[in-house]
């Protein structure tokens, strides 16, 4: 998920390995040492969608709880909107949870395919 330079990936997979405790307190240091000389605009963006209450994150969420209303009650013309903003998006499993949302809110069930429609969003957001 993060947009690290090599080196620091590197530094915190080798940080996990060490198992002396003074020896990872000076690889945490170093590892201190490269994210001070990287830039963190990337990181603190990414991490900033992970926290919950960041504004960041709120705005993330909006926008995808926005998109499954449109896919529910927007028919093909949101089904193809979404799909050209996300390639990697399963056109008939869109449809296939659009049909049981609009189902389920008709016969007055519980969204479970509402709640499904939207972890898929999510995870093609990602």
């Amino acid at each position: 998920k993060f947009n690290l330079p090599e080196a620091l990936e590197e530094a915190i997979y080798e940080a996990r390995r060490l198992k002396s405790r003074e020896a990872k307190r000076r690889h945490l240091q170093y590892i201190g040492k490269l994210m001070r000389i990287s830039d963190i605009d990337d990181i603190q963006t990414t991490l900033d969608k992970m926290d919950h209450q960041s504004l960041t994150y709120r705005q993330h969420f909006a926008q995808l709880e926005q998109w499954r209303e449109r896919l529910i009650n927007g028919g093909n013309n949101a089904i193809d909107e979404f799909v050209n903003e996300h390639s990697l998006a399963d056109r008939q499993k869109l449809r296939n949870l659009q049909r049981q949302a609009n189902r389920e809110h008709e016969l007055k069930k519980p969204p479970v395919a509402s709640r499904k429609l939207f972890t898929y969003i999510r995870s093609l957001a990602e």
